[in-house]
């Protein structure tokens, strides 16, 4: 699922059996704060560049949890969404919704189109990391499931399985909140609804009650994550990495020498693109590399299993960071698809998936997102707005 949230340029199951057992917000641990992060072809056998983590997400308070698998880690977004169809059931974990009187919901959207669904509170686990009593969306809840006609008009509903290719979205970018002050003060903003029965209409919610990046609510190792990836082999099936919560509250968590980014509120940061000063930002919910240029490559007409447009050509260009030392090159590679996957019909992981950002053969408008593949073969720390860590304070990115 490509996922091209906040950008102002770019407008953007398999189920385990119940968690027994408490636990714990002791740390002492330092592999507490590591999940693994698997690219696989996903639940329905079709994902490419798609990395997942499990979630367990319990009745606040309580050991009545389930796990989720294939949950797609997304860094261009913040906050917990679930299909309410990956739950055995959804009323019984996280609560009836009674519509009888108000109720929150939401309209996410996404490059892709929207999610809708109502916000309940659980306790998110991730290793040995709880995030207790959190704001999450249940997509699709049965209870709510009349899609109002404001939301409707954000694009295509992109809350289901075929669509998202997860069972969910664990969205840990780096804003602390989904939305933000837009939501808590422009009455415009048609993203969180105050729902009696099927009538919905837009409304303010405070940031405390908005759906936040589940890590801010960790009691320790809260400020942002690291995400850690092998460098990629054409053809592989599966590849497997980890995901690091802190940033410098662990042995396993440090900042090093790695190069410090700064980015915007839009999760945006300055570059250098063949010359022109442009901006990217860094989204593993993106399947690949992102960008328009005059005489781009040109554009399959379709590529099985993918919904976005990419090039049927190969190449490479380079993307420059700035950075106090000198600018770091970042090579993005281009290649054929089609050409790929018939090379390669049982890869999960193409390094080297690339598309237009918006109408292929536009004048270069200095626009990139650098999907998963960017990811490959790096550490990638991505700091939340307002964190303090030993170098810088968030929001930036670090590699």
């Amino acid at each position: 699922m490509k996922i091209k949230y906040h950008l102002a340029l770019a407008a953007l199951c398999s189920l385990l059996a119940a968690c027994g057992g408490a636990s714990s917000d002791d740390t002492s641990n330092a592999n507490l704060n590591v999940v693994p992060l698997t690219v696989d072809k996903g639940p329905l056998g079709t994902s490419t560049d798609v990395p997942y983590v499990s979630v367990t997400v319990c009745a606040p308070g309580t050991d009545n949890c389930q796990t989720i698998d294939h949950v797609l880690v997304d860094t261009g977004s913040s906050g917990l969404r679930l299909l309410a169809s990956a739950l055995t059931n959804p009323a019984g974990l996280l609560g009836h919704t009674d519509t009888t009187k108000p109720v929150l919901a939401q309209c996410m959207t996404f490059g892709s189109g929207y999610t809708w669904g109502t916000l309940k509170s659980a306790d998110i686990r991730l290793g040995g990391e709880i995030a207790r009593s959190t704001p999450i969306q249940l997509i699709n809840d049965p209870d709510l499931s009349t899609v109002p006609p404001a939301c409707q008009e954000q694009g295509a509903n992109a809350g289901n399985l075929k669509s998202m290719n997860a069972n969910g979205i664990l969205g840990i970018s780096t804003s602390a909140h989904d939305c933000g002050s837009a939501c808590a003060d422009d009455p415009t903003v048609a993203q969180y609804f105050s729902c009696v029965g099927a009538s919905c209409t837009p409304t303010l919610v405070a940031l405390e009650n908005q759906i936040p990046n589940p890590i801010t609510k960790f009691s320790r190792d809260n400020n942002g994550s690291v995400i850690v990836f092998p460098s990629a082999v054409d053809g592989m099936a599966s590849l497997t990495g980890k995901l690091i919560f802190g940033i410098d509250t662990r042995d396993n968590n440090k900042l090093g020498n790695a190069n410090i980014y700064p980015m915007n509120e839009n999760m945006i940061a300055n570059v250098v693109i063949n010359g022109v000063t442009g901006q990217a930002t860094l989204d593993t919910g993106s399947t690949g590399s992102y960008f328009n240029m005059a005489g781009s490559p040109p554009v399959c007409a379709s590529v099985p299993g993918l919904t976005d447009q990419y090039y049927c050509a190969s190449g490479s260009t380079t993307v420059l960071f700035p950075s106090p030392a000198g600018p770091v090159a970042a090579t993005v590679n281009v290649r054929d698809p089609l050409q790929y996957m018939a090379t390669y019909p049982h890869s999960a992981v193409n390094p080297s998936l690339a598309g237009p950002a918006g109408m292929p053969n536009t004048p270069d408008d200095g626009t990139w997102i650098m999907g998963l593949p960017f990811y490959f073969g790096r550490t990638v720390f991505t700091a939340i707005d307002g964190a303090q860590t030993s170098k810088a304070t968030g929001p930036f990115v670090a590699f």
